[in-house]
């Protein structure tokens, strides 16, 4: 099977045990967590016709978890505003808007418009547009 299809086992079975040694006060709020990544997921696969992996979900739990302002590792996570997300990724932050609503309505907590641009980079991994952008900036210096 390919990490995009096992990711929920591998998220249960490896990562959740080591976060929940270290935290095990994060019980709860992981398997939120963990219902919102499914949401993630959901949605891409709706969107983009291929789901996240196993990385980007681990990626996705951490960024979740400081938009929420629950540190993960001990460090408070400053973002600063990521400039013209919504314009340079418009599938990612699109999905990042769902996400926001989802992870607002599972911890009752607003989230912030910068950690959604945040989740919205890391999401270009599934949608590719990242990739898009660096092959127009080098299409575009080629042609200077």
């Amino acid at each position: 099977m390919t990490d995009e299809v096992n990711w929920e086992k591998r998220f249960n079975n490896e990562f959740k045990p080591v976060v929940l040694n270290k935290r095990p006060e994060l019980a709860e709020k992981f398997n939120k967590v963990f219902k919102v990544l499914k949401g993630i997921d959901h949605r891409i696969k709706i969107t983009m016709g291929k789901g996240i992996n196993y990385h980007l979900a681990v990626s996705l739990f951490y960024h979740i978890l400081e938009a929420l302002n629950i540190p993960i590792k001990g460090i408070e996570y400053k973002g600063e505003v990521l400039y013209k997300v919504s314009e340079n990724y418009p599938i990612a932050y699109n999905i990042a808007k769902h996400t926001q609503k989802l992870m607002e309505d599972e911890f009752k907590k607003k989230v912030k418009e910068n950690e959604i641009s945040h989740i919205a980079v890391l999401l270009t991994e599934v949608t590719g547009e990242m990739k898009k952008t660096y092959s127009n900036m080098r299409r575009k210096q080629n042609n200077a």
